[in-house]
């Protein structure tokens, strides 16, 4: 079973992946979903970072899907 933490883009809420989440947890993998402080101007990458590693804690494979809205693809690890 593979956990998919789905992360939104341009400040947006977890709730922009409802349509996704039934579809990976019928086919019996986990889905997290990520809410980040769009409206909060303070919080930059190491803020979104650092949700992100929370929400993960110590599961194993996972699969990052993240939505993006800017000039630039974010860095893949």
């Amino acid at each position: 079973m593979a956990t998919f933490v789905l992360v939104p883009g341009a400040g947006g809420m977890a709730w922009y992946w409802h349509r996704v989440v039934p579809l990976i947890r019928r086919s019996g993998h986990e889905a997290i979903l990520i809410d980040l402080p769009g409206d909060d101007r303070h919080a930059g990458l190491a803020v979104y970072a650092d949700i992100i590693v929370d929400a993960i804690a110590k599961r194993s494979e996972i699969v990052l899907v993240a939505q993006w809205q800017a000039d630039e693809a974010p860095s893949c690890a």
